[in-house]
């Protein structure tokens, strides 16, 4: 019972982390996704965009206006002089009374803003620059997280490789002592077996190893936590269907509204100099009173009001002049950056049709390669165990097989992850 209980406590404070499973790509970048931080700042950036849209629509009238109130207590009045019957003199009479109380509302709301109207299609083009970025960071992630992941396959694939070619060492070593303890060879060729053995031996321990890294190396492109427990059993899929290599316009389309906002940004630095509309409208309410009361309820207010329009120009200052002009060039520049963009879309296709060939050809290549070295030892290896060629002879050979599998092994890691990059163009576009 104590036992439980410790391990209990142990669980609550270092955590139980349960092992996650997969056994495909797609299952991995689906688990990754849920996970990255890039896709979910992304999400943040694109909910602050369409915000920013919102807010344009309400800059594009900007209303403004408010209620005021004010009371006065005029202590000494104004004094008109009158003159008298004779004309001779004149009466000081005060006018007006000594309290008084004023409520007034204003508005005012534009019907004419040129700058307000690029400014909103500023927001627009932000807004879809923003989906777009973050499928191209979608993208990205996605052949990120390919990499790291065939990396973790090719090298549990090496691992595999490496205890055949282990075993297949081990068995040679065998046989060379037995030779030896014949009297049929002597002590040197047994020592380069042995070096041959632990030759391979070594290799297995760095792959081993190298299995490890890459698994940390998987989990800091997905954003995993160090002690995520992350288990690969990859098993190719070999009915799926080639997918068709199609051009991805990501890139492109994001320089375009790039070009796009510069524009729109160039005409709004232009259209800030122009006059701009409003209308306004003001109501106030006046109480006079003479003796100190702030708002008679029952007394008498005395309201006015007005209407108008407003047109406002505004002088052009050398701010205002050189932020057009800085627009304008800005403008050039992203234009120029388009239409870079499209020839890049052309050659990021042809670059991805010649990696699938050459992936293609070097399968093929070096499957040729393997069987015949690996037939080679296997005759070398029947040949020395009768005697008719030495150790060096199945040494040499055997090292051929050696590095003929690990270039197969390559390839084959290299053409799977060039069809998922592939699958990754053509299906996030």
């Amino acid at each position: 019972m104590k036992i439980v209980v410790l391990f209990v406590a142990h669980c609550i404070a270092y955590g139980c982390h349960a092992q996650h499973v997969f056994q495909s790509f797609d299952q991995f970048a689906a688990f990754a996704e849920s996970k990255s931080v890039a896709l979910k700042n992304g999400a943040l950036r694109y909910s602050e965009a369409d915000r920013k849209k919102l807010l344009a629509i309400y800059e594009l009238l900007e209303p403004s206006g408010g209620l005021s109130g004010t009371f006065n207590n005029n202590t000494q009045l104004a004094v008109t002089p009158i003159p008298d019957a004779s004309g001779s003199d004149f009466n000081f009479v005060p006018f007006g009374t000594q309290y008084q109380t004023t409520l007034n509302a204003y508005a005012e709301l534009k019907i004419l803003n040129l700058a307000g109207i690029q400014n909103l299609r500023l927001a627009k083009l932000n807004l879809e620059s923003v989906e777009l970025t973050n499928k191209l960071t979608h993208k990205t992630l996605l052949e990120n997280l390919a990499t790291a992941y065939y990396n973790v396959v090719y090298a549990q694939q090496k691992v595999k490789l490496g205890e055949q070619l282990v075993a297949a060492a081990d068995s040679l070593l065998q046989l060379t002592q037995q030779k030896f303890n014949a009297g049929i060879v002597s002590s040197q060729q047994v020592n380069k077996a042995m070096s041959n053995w632990l030759t391979q031996q070594n290799e297995l321990e760095v792959t081993t190893a190298a299995v490890k890294l890459q698994y940390v190396a998987l989990k800091l492109v997905a954003d995993l936590p160090a002690e995520t427990e992350l288990v690969i059993e990859h098993q190719q899929d070999t009915s799926a269907d080639t997918v068709e290599l199609t051009a991805n316009t990501l890139q492109e389309q994001l320089y375009h509204k790039r070009f796009q906002y510069a524009q729109a940004d160039a005409n709004k630095k232009s259209w800030s100099m122009a006059p701009t509309l409003s209308l306004f409208a003001s109501t106030s309410r006046q109480q006079f009173n003479t003796s100190f009361t702030i708002a008679d309820v029952t007394g008498h207010w005395v309201p006015s009001s007005y209407i108008g329009f407003r047109m406002t120009f505004t002088i052009p200052s050398a701010n205002t002049l050189t932020a057009r002009t800085t627009a304008l060039y800005s403008e050039r520049v992203e234009e120029n950056n388009w239409q870079q963009s499209q020839q890049q879309t052309i050659l990021q296709q042809q670059q991805l049709q010649w990696q699938r060939e050459q992936a293609s050809n070097s399968v093929t290549q070096y499957e040729r390669i393997y069987a015949v070295d690996r037939d080679s030892y296997a005759k070398d290896e029947v040949n020395y165990r009768a005697g008719i060629v030495a150790v060096d002879t199945v040494l040499d050979s055997f090292k051929a097989m050696c590095t003929s599998a690990y270039q197969l092994a390559t390839a084959r890691a290299q053409q799977q992850l060039t069809e998922v990059k592939i699958e990754i163009n053509h299906e996030v576009h």
